[in-house]
């Protein structure tokens, strides 16, 4: 009965190894795929920046 019991143990510690491998691997494939992306630019462009109007209508008569 003991080896039994011994066998479940050590599956179950043989299962936990294989989960944080398999978290650990992911997070690194995760990373160097970030790692890989295009940064984007951050140099200054020729042109000039034009500031973006919101205008926002309400219904009703104007507030005062």
């Amino acid at each position: 009965m003991s080896s039994e019991r011994d066998l479940l143990v050590r599956g179950a510690k043989l299962l936990g190894v294989a989960a944080v491998s398999a978290v650990l691997t992911m997070a690194a494939v995760v990373g160097v795929g970030r790692a890989l992306l295009p940064q984007p630019s951050l140099q200054p462009t020729d042109q000039p920046v034009e500031a973006e109007l919101i205008q926002i209508e309400t219904v009703g008569p104007p507030a005062r």
